[in-house]
């Protein structure tokens, strides 16, 4: 007969260690919920246009177009801070005289909230001067609108909010719930009543 020669203690250790080292792989990031909500936002918007071609979305993306000045080049999930006012700034070091987060810095600055290199995606003709069309002009026209940025945001907010009212209607999966209950009443003569 074999003795068993593994400790459980061990074994328990090494499970632990395990899936503290792999849990910051498991994906709760907020890179991971960034990009789980665009896919269902995006999926939402294109379904819902094909059924009318009036209002199909033709490449639709929340995200801002590199040419224009809104654009931030930096990673969207580690945005540095942008420039602020002393007064403000002062005001969130110390939120309600309570000292503010010390990870409030970890992703830098910027000194400029518009993007340094919008321009060089102008049109110019040989005498230097921006070069303009009907077509360029309206391109232009929705590449720098903030209200057109606006509508888009919107429309993705409320892409949003339908995602989440089908996720409230779904099926979800509840561990450890029942479908019995014992009722106890002062109707009942004793017993339990299991229903």
């Amino acid at each position: 007969m074999e003795k068993n020669t593994r400790n459980p203690k061990i074994l328990l250790y090494f499970s632990v260690l395990c899936v503290l080292v792999l849990m910051p792989f498991a994906g709760c990031t907020r890179q991971h919920y960034r990009q789980k909500t665009d896919s269902e936002v995006y999926s939402l918007l294109q379904s819902g246009g094909t059924r009318d071609p009036r209002w199909k979305l033709d490449d639709y993306s929340i995200n801002v177009d590199c040419r224009s000045r809104m654009f931030n080049p930096s990673d969207p999930d580690r945005e540095p801070m942008p420039p602020d006012d002393r007064a403000a700034h002062r005001k969130m070091l110390r939120v309600d005289g309570k000292k503010g987060s010390k990870h409030w810095n970890d992703n830098g600055f910027t000194n400029s909230v518009e993007s340094p290199c919008w321009r060089q995606y102008l049109l110019f003709n040989e005498n230097g001067e921006v070069s303009l069309d009907k077509d360029v002009s309206v391109d232009l026209a929705l590449i720098h609108s903030p209200e057109y940025q606006a509508a888009l945001e919107n429309l993705y907010l409320s892409a949003m909010k339908v995602s989440q009212e089908r996720f409230r209607f779904d099926v979800q999966f509840y561990g450890g719930d029942s479908l019995f209950y014992t009722a106890n009443g002062r109707l009942r003569d004793g017993g339990s009543s299991l229903q």
